[in-house]
């Protein structure tokens, strides 16, 4: 919830439009994306996948969302709508610089999805097609 947002944004924020988004993204990307200001994450999960990828460096190139797309595949990863954490709305300061990093973050989440099917397809032809030991 971003607790200094106009009181619109605040309110949606409240109850519950993440839960909405999250889903979507779900359906649409085959994974369940994740902000890492309120996540938990098993540590054997973290360390499997490589951590953070640290050529992404910004908050709109989504490390987080590319770390639960790389988490998917060794294990579930589940959104919990009870899991909420205040934050502050002054980083968009107002809504027209709220819609540009919404922009560039959905620039990016096109880029991780691309990465994910990529890897999507590669664990499906290595299952079909496995390497015979000599």
């Amino acid at each position: 919830m971003h607790y200094d947002a106009d009181p619109l944004w605040k309110e949606m924020t409240k109850n519950g439009s993440y839960n909405v988004l999250y889903k979507f993204l779900y359906l649409i990307n085959g994974f369940h994306p994740m902000t890492t200001a309120n996540c938990a994450v098993l540590k054997s999960a973290f360390e499997t996948v490589g951590r953070f990828d640290h050529q992404i460096i910004s908050i709109d190139g989504l490390d987080d969302i590319d770390l639960a797309a790389r988490l998917s595949f060794v294990g579930k990863v589940k959104y919990n709508k009870n899991m909420v954490v205040e934050s502050s709305f002054r980083r968009y300061n107002g809504f027209s610089k709220a819609i540009g990093s919404t922009y560039r973050r959905f620039l990016a989440l096109l880029r991780v999805k691309r990465k994910f099917r990529k890897k999507q397809l590669d664990v499906l032809y290595e299952n079909l097609f496995p390497k015979k030991s000599s």
